[in-house]
């Protein structure tokens, strides 16, 4: 189980009675305690003093894949006299900093950019509240929050994006890069982090890309399986797990491979994890799931502030956890959110670049483009101009995911800050941040409570700005996406991995879980929570479901996504 931490700032007699409450839990222990801010964490998550205040969680300085157990007083200086700049201009991981002000009145409290140990803040009873996790922050006194309708509208139109506004009223996310200040006057947030001071230095030489880029995977990924015990890679034969798997063999981890074999031609990669496993002499294990087993009424997000768990997964994640126990493991890594890390989704916005930068490649960047799309080199080389003389990035109508919502004109909708880029940033710097963005979906939906930490080896903070010097229009080759990961790990892999275009995908197996509970989802959407708050469209949901043809398109993904989201507001009422 990953640590849990919590804390309490305001005056020591609107602290008592909690203070109190936490005491009698016993398994949490007291590490901060002044005029102002109370602080407690488990014995499992790592802490070190830090100039007067904590750190908690992992630390690593820049270019070291151990953590860092102490910094000494030079740098906890630095730290409190930058207010926390510091830990994200020279460290990074997956922590929490907790640091007094210089002023003695106010504290701050820092998240590491991609950091994995979440924390949750509200206001009440003239306290502000900082926890791991919500159950904690109940336990201490924090009044159940009551769901905030609108908060899940939008994460239902946008659901890949995360704001610090949760799902349940009062209670906000500190993001990862934002650093929260407390102060008697009220608590306010200010972002240390973003992409765009990467995004505008000088990109790397094209043919230097690949050796940076294999460093920078190996440098993150040894870091990020830094433990003392083995590991579950969940290895699907894709490009992302391949080029784990390789990293974690050549950090020398002690690691197991999973695969899960699905029905249907583009759930079954077994054959291609098979190759990695044998051409790196990995244990693997190919483990089929069971769609009975899925339960439509669980939520395994019901102590999380929004309903972040798909579906589909509670059987892979029993599958994991089950192979985890038997072989002892004390981590389950996997490759989530490489395609976006390695830039892998394919976009005019690198060839408008290099048409604005006038580097010579936009000839040649848009027929790669065109070969890897199927389209004409002059259709690319059209739309990247258009794409090049539009300064702004409006929101993308086609990525709303306004399918069986009620029709309305009102729907919320909202870019992220690493969609909105600054008007000096190139367009395929911007269209990179932009997918950087889905990413945190997975690092900051961090479930403390888990027996068994899921960790994606690829969101690290170096590797992400290393990715972002890379030179955008290298990420495409002919026939090829992610083409500067490809040749970074050309030599690790089978040649039919690193050549392979197809991508696989567990739409089957959540094909029969819809078509095996039609009539219970049917029951649980058109007479459940979204229905009566007049989210949903129950005329067209209710054609569907009662649809005899097998499942088709992808309207049966969306409509297990409504079923995620309906499970959740059920354990939240």
């Amino acid at each position: 189980m990953a640590g849990r931490y919590i804390g309490l700032f305001g005056s020591r007699a609107a602290r008592r009675g909690a203070v109190a409450r936490i005491g009698a839990l016993g398994a949490i222990h007291l590490l901060q305690d002044d005029e102002r801010l109370t602080l407690f964490a488990d014995a499992v998550l790592p802490h070190c003093a830090l100039g007067g205040g904590a750190l908690l969680g992992r630390l690593f300085l820049r270019g070291q894949t151990q953590p860092c157990a102490m910094l000494d007083e030079g740098k906890q200086s630095a730290c409190i006299a930058s207010r926390g700049e510091f830990l994200t201009d020279t460290c990074w991981g997956s922590y929490i900093a907790v640091l007094p002000d210089p002023d003695g009145a106010t504290w701050h409290v820092l998240r590491a950019p991609f950091g994995m140990l979440p924390c949750l803040w509200a206001e009440q009873d003239g306290l502000t509240w900082i926890g791991s996790d919500l159950p904690l922050l109940e336990q201490a006194g924090l009044r159940r929050p009551a769901i905030d309708w609108d908060a899940l509208a939008l994460h239902l139109v946008q659901p890949e994006l995360r704001h610090s506004r949760t799902c349940l009223s009062g209670i906000t996310d500190l993001s990862g890069g934002h650093r929260l200040t407390l102060a008697l006057a009220g608590a306010s947030t200010t972002g240390l982090w973003s992409p765009w001071p990467f995004a505008r230095q000088e990109e790397v030489a094209p043919e230097e890309a690949p050796t940076r880029l294999r460093g920078a995977v190996n440098l993150a990924v040894a870091a990020m399986s830094a433990t003392d015990t083995r590991s579950i890679l969940l290895l699907s034969g894709g490009l992302d797990s391949s080029i784990a798997a390789a990293s974690l063999a050549r950090a020398g981890r002690s690691f197991d491979c999973l695969t899960f074999k699905s029905d249907g031609a583009g759930g079954d990669e077994s054959h291609y994890a098979r190759a990695v496993a044998d051409h790196l002499g990995l244990r693997w294990h190919e483990l089929r799931p069971n769609p009975d087993r899925i339960d439509p009424q669980y939520s395994a997000a019901a102590h999380l502030p929004r309903p972040n768990e798909r579906l589909f997964y509670q059987e892979y994640d029993r599958i994991a956890v089950a192979l985890a126990r038997d072989v002892g493991a004390g981590a389950i890594l996997h490759g989530g959110g490489g395609d976006n890390v390695f830039y892998g989704h394919p976009s005019v916005a690198p060839v408008a670049q290099c048409l604005l930068e006038g580097n010579g490649r936009f000839r040649t960047s848009a027929a790669a483009l065109a070969d890897l799309t199927g389209s004409s080199q002059w259709r690319v080389m059209a739309i990247a101009l258009r794409r090049a003389l539009r300064k702004s990035r409006p929101i993308d109508r086609d990525s709303l995911r306004l399918r069986f919502l009620a029709p309305r004109k009102d729907w919320p909708e909202r870019l992220h800050a690493w969609e909105d880029p600054p008007e000096d940033i190139l367009p395929g710097k911007a269209s990179h941040a932009a997918l950087l963005a889905a990413t945190l979906k997975l690092a900051e939906a961090a479930d403390p409570l888990r027996e068994i930490p899921a960790v994606p080896v690829f969101l690290a903070q170096p590797l992400v700005e290393a990715c972002l010097v890379m030179p955008t229009d290298q990420w495409f080759a002919p026939g090829q996406n992610r083409a500067i990961a490809r040749r970074a790990f050309a030599r690790d892999l089978p040649e039919s991995v690193i050549a392979r275009h197809s991508k696989g995908t567990p739409d089957a197996f959540v094909a029969t879980i819809f078509e095996q509970r039609k009539a219970e989802i049917r029951t649980l959407l058109l007479d459940g929570l979204l229905a009566s708050q007049r989210l949903l469209n129950r005329p067209l949901l209710a054609a569907v479901l009662d649809d005899p043809a097998p499942a088709r398109g992808y309207d049966f993904a969306r409509v297990l996504e409504l079923v995620d989201a309906e499970a959740w507001a059920r354990s939240r009422v």
